[in-house]
């Protein structure tokens, strides 16, 4: 199944299934995927109209980065072969998510490589009280530091306009010296907030990246996915009566 190459057959196919389902080609010619259909679940869910998308490659799609990772995860699919299960944050739409993926491998009888998507929505970024908390600390130290460069600006304007004093010079650059140090230690502290905050997240296992795994045992729907993938293409039916 999936190995027709009429887009409209194939989007009738996938429209059966409630779940999100994409079909994506390799190009012969430039290695490029692109995508050949979405069903209507995924159009609803992604906020992506699959006439915005068919016969495009990733690149014109997604940013390169994104693009990027997205092509090597269905090169690997096409050269693995069995279905991989990856998670993957997703900038779309219908805005920030992330998704677990299955990937399945399907070669049409034109020795064509296709990829075959079905994905599940997360309810979204999960954003916990330390992501709160955090913020707080960022608003905190920004707000301080914002105030302490203030006064270096008002320090600096007063020397260029004549304001202070030769005798008072030297007092002047201490005073801005400890206000830098005092700005460099409160960026310091920003820094130090953020990595605590991605070490904890990756310690949770929230897969910003895409971290690929493909020894997880495959769910009954994955299991279901690859049963219908390997039937017969009904198209192939009129073809050969």
């Amino acid at each position: 199944m999936f190995r027709s190459n009429d887009i409209g057959v194939l989007r009738d196919q996938i429209d059966k299934f409630d779940l999100p389902i994409f079909i994506v080609q390799r190009s012969e010619a430039s290695g490029e995927f692109e995508f050949l259909a979405l069903n209507l679940a995924c159009e609803r869910q992604t906020g992506v109209a699959m006439q915005d998308i068919v016969l495009k490659p990733l690149a014109k799609i997604f940013p390169q980065t994104q693009a990027e990772r997205i092509h090597s995860r269905y090169a690997l699919c096409v050269e693995q072969a069995p279905p991989i299960r990856c998670r993957e944050t997703l900038d779309l739409p219908c805005g920030l998510t992330a998704w677990e993926t299955t990937l399945h491998h399907v070669l049409t009888h034109n020795g064509e490589h296709r990829v075959v998507g079905s994905a599940t929505l997360f309810s979204g970024i999960h954003h916990d009280a330390r992501d709160v908390a955090a913020f707080e600390d960022v608003r905190y130290f920004s707000s301080l530091s914002g105030w302490k460069l203030e006064q270096i600006i008002q320090v600096l304007d007063a020397y260029d306009q004549g304001a202070i004093p030769k005798s008072q010079l030297s007092g002047s650059v201490q005073a801005l010296s400890g206000l830098c140090r005092s700005v460099a230690c409160s960026m310091q502290h920003l820094r130090s907030i953020a990595d605590d905050r991605l070490k904890a997240s990756a310690e949770i296992g929230i897969d910003m990246v895409g971290d690929l795994n493909t020894a997880q045992s495959p769910s009954e729907v994955e299991q279901a996915m690859s049963a219908i993938i390997d039937m017969f293409d009904p198209s192939q039916i009129n073809a050969e009566a």
